[in-house]
């Protein structure tokens, strides 16, 4: 799973969030994007974005 760096978003650093699913679900693969995109919505542009990841 990867997550964002999004202080737009939310206080709660990458890192905690990151270990937070690291606990719950043992078994997946955390990615921590540290320079991931700071655009957030469900617009075509955003969704073709995340198609590339």
């Amino acid at each position: 799973m990867m997550i964002y760096e999004c202080p737009e978003v939310t206080a709660i650093p990458l890192t905690v969030r990151a270990n937070w699913l690291r606990q719950i679900y043992p078994q997946i693969q955390v990615i921590e994007a540290w320079d991931g995109p700071t655009e957030v919505g469900d617009t075509p542009l955003i969704s073709c974005s995340d198609n590339h990841l």
